[in-house]
């Protein structure tokens, strides 16, 4: 029997055969430039020994690659390469048979949670990009990154099989990258390193595995990848946009882009032209064409680019801006098409990116004093740096005007309109209001999309058991539905989620909206107008005669609204509408507030939902945090019991792709008041808010707090966005 311990003998059925391969490749650049192939060879195993004498891994992966340390011994030769660079373009030159597929280390940013394993040789070979099936461990496809030319030659060979056997995956392709970037991102990776293979052995003697050839390329996930402003102001945005590619690595003369499908001849001949270097050598990697098209989006919105794109414009003093029809957006024509920039373009390049950066309002201000332009967005609720445009102000609002057939001369009263935009084959309405003080004309858009892009209850976060109560409700033969919440905390989100699932061609649907934001099909939308002739008393007053089946009142705002209310409850019909309380608790008491007399308030609530929107952290720049003590959770009002399932907590540090902030998109948590028979004694009782949040917490409803406290538990959020929300149902 053997005594050779079993785990050395799983190491060296990777290392052994990597390591063969290994030095195989480090020579193969060689032999077509002349060189003396045993003197290559002896420098090879000179090299391998060096390293050999690292104490561990991690200082083999730091040590200079063999490339640098040839350039260095070879100088002040004839002939010999001057940088390792030189070293580089000569190998790949030499032999086109090594492809220069690279990709640059400094925009890569994988989720900090992920670990990476590494193979146990004396050179790193970094996974980037996993490609799974659904179900499946084994990897159908893992992309890797080393420093050695030609690697990607030698995942043809039988020695390769030990890096399938390692990464877990049916087929190994391989980039090369910069060796200095390479131990950067070693050295400060967040993401922990291991040498161990990531998944059992026993499942990949089951699996066929694929080689690659001639015509195999890598596969990145785009989702890892940032925006490289310079690569792309040099390469050109309208390329990307013309061609769906990105590009990660610009080399000269070595070019790799991201592209959905291979380039033709003729493509890469367009794409060349214009470039400042001549003679560029292209590579490809396959990314998938959804993620090509959004993060080229995304490159779009960047206010970088909105910035360098007004720089072109150019206004001629005293020219006509006539009013157009909504027409719409064709994006990647206003960006290649830089010559004679018109306000126009301006405005239609400013919306589009607020589309694609997903962001919920615009603010242009005109500043008389120096006649510059102040462009925000809104995202995630927060107003972005303001990018400022000289000398173009007034003639940029005055097309915003007459697109919403506004007075172009009137600045003394506040103006409101709309217009719509057709983009990315989905319409977009545009609501506008315009106001002026002494010294700037400001005017805030606020971007509405059509119906169908309202999202389902489910897919905004609803709870199973409130989306069940919410459509029992809505099946009921009539009752009162109340959402509150602050300004921006996603109601008519949710109201219209709620409407959108109702089959509107077979009922009588009623809204009184102030403004009407999305127009939902087969439902009658009355539009009030605060403080003019049609308000929300008159609107609720005409409900009675109009028999609705469905009435839904944006807000209950005074005492005649909901005096109102009382003859709808008279007939047959459900209505929704919002309070501004501090909790679905606080919801009774509200409407006592508004005269709407207890006994009624009492017999026709059914729901009451509480709801705020919590951002999440960017899953590229999470940093973990330890979990406060004791002091700290008792100081704040957090129970332990809250976090008891996080080990440690994540906050963001920013990066370039949240543009700083740590966290991108954001999340609905609700808090439901659902009335039961004893609910609704306490309400005929006229109980505390306190009493009824009692009464809820035995059910099981936790406070908005602890949903927040909890999330932050599972790292989707921060503790301190969990903390804004520490008074929440109080």
């Amino acid at each position: 029997m053997s005594n050779e311990d079993p785990r050395r003998s799983d190491q060296a059925r990777i290392t052994d055969p990597l390591s063969i391969l290994i030095q195989t490749v480090l020579t193969k650049g060689f032999n077509l430039e002349n060189a003396e192939i045993d003197f290559t060879k002896g420098q090879v195993l000179h090299y391998i020994e060096l390293l050999s004498q690292s104490k561990t891994l991690e200082e083999a992966w730091q040590q200079r690659s063999f490339y640098e340390l040839l350039v260095e011994s070879n100088q002040g030769e004839a002939n010999a390469a001057k940088s390792s660079h030189e070293l580089f373009v000569s190998i790949f030159r030499s032999n086109r048979q090594m492809a220069p597929t690279a990709i640059d280390f400094g925009s890569y940013f994988p989720a900090a949670v992920e670990q990476i394993n590494i193979p146990p040789v004396l050179v790193p070979i970094v996974p980037i990009s996993y490609r799974f099936g659904a179900c499946d461990p084994v990897a159908d496809e893992v992309t890797v990154v080393s420093w050695i030319p030609g690697l990607e030659l030698e995942m043809r060979t039988p020695y390769s099989a030990a890096l399938n056997e390692f990464f877990g995956a049916r087929r190994v392709s391989c980039l090369w990258a910069d060796p200095g970037a390479l131990r950067k991102f070693l050295a400060t990776a967040r993401q922990p390193l291991r040498t161990v293979s990531r998944i059992p052995k026993e499942i990949m003697d089951r699996i066929a595995l694929e080689r690659s050839n001639k015509n195999s390329r890598p596969w990145i996930d785009l989702r890892q990848f940032v925006a490289d402003r310079a690569l792309i102001q040099e390469f050109g945005l309208g390329r990307m946009q013309l061609f769906n590619i990105v590009p990660l690595s610009w080399n000269k003369p070595f070019l790799t882009l991201a592209v959905p499908r291979p380039l033709s001849p003729q493509d890469k001949a367009v794409i060349s032209q214009g470039l400042h270097t001549r003679g560029t050598i292209f590579s490809e990697v396959f990314a998938d064409q959804q993620l090509i098209k959004e993060w080229t989006t995304r490159v779009a919105s960047d206010t970088a680019n909105i910035k360098k794109f007004a720089e072109a414009v150019r206004i001629e003093p005293g020219q006509s801006i006539g009013a157009r029809k909504p027409k719409k957006i064709d994006l990647p024509s206003l960006q290649r098409n830089v010559a004679n920039r018109q306000p126009e373009d301006v405005v239609e390049i400013t919306l589009a990116s607020a589309i694609d950066c997903k962001a919920s309002d615009v603010l242009f201000q005109s500043v008389s004093a120096d006649r510059t332009l102040r462009i925000k967005f809104k995202q995630d609720g927060d107003w972005t740096e303001p990018v400022v445009l000289g000398e173009m102000g007034q003639n940029l609002l005055s097309y915003l005007k007459t697109q919403a057939r506004l007075n172009t001369s009137r600045t003394e009263r506040p103006q409101d309109g709309q217009f719509r935009r057709e983009y990315e084959h989905r319409e977009y309405l545009f609501r506008i209001n315009t106001t002026f003080n002494f010294n700037m004309e400001t005017a805030i858009l606020r971007i509405q999309p059509d119906v169908n892009s309202i999202p389902s209850l489910e897919a905004l976060g609803t709870p199973t058991y409130l989306c069940g109560a919410i459509r029992e409700f809505m099946g009921g033969p009539q009752g009162l539905m109340i959402l509150t919440g602050p300004a921006g905390s996603g109601k008519s989100t949710t109201i219209y989620s709620i409407l959108k699932e109702q089959p509107a061609s077979r009922m009588n649907i009623i809204t009184g909206e102030c403004p009407i934001e999305v127009v939902i099909p087969h439902t009658t939308q009355d539009e009030i107008s605060e403080g003019g002739r049609y308000t929300f008393p008159d609107f609720v007053r005409s409900l009675v005669r109009r028999a609705p089946d469905i009435a839904v009142l944006q807000e209950i705002r005074d005492a005649e609204t909901g005096e109102g209310l009382i003859g709808i409850f008279n007939t047959a019909v459900r209505v929704i509408s919002t309070l501004h309380t501090n909790s679905a608790a606080h919801i009774p008491a509200r409407l006592e507030y508004f005269r709407v007399p207890v006994p009624y308030t009492a017999s026709v609530l059914k729901i009451g939902v509480h709801q705020r929107l919590v951002r999440r952290l960017c899953p590229a720049c999470p940093e973990e945090v330890p979990i406060p003590g004791s002091e700290y959770l008792s100081v704040t009002g957090i129970k332990a019991e809250w976090l008891e399932e996080a080990t440690t907590l994540l906050r963001g540090t920013g990066c370039p792709k949240c543009q700083g902030k740590g966290y991108i998109g954001r999340s609905a948590i609700f808090e439901a008041l659902i009335v039961d028979q004893e609910i609704e004694e306490a309400i005929t009782k006229k109980k505390s808010p306190r009493d009824i949040r009692t009464l809820m917490s035995a059910r099981g409803e936790k406070t908005l707090f602890e949903q927040a406290v909890r999330l932050a538990a599972t790292q989707a959020i921060s503790l301190e966005e969990a903390l804004r929300l520490r008074t929440t149902g109080e």
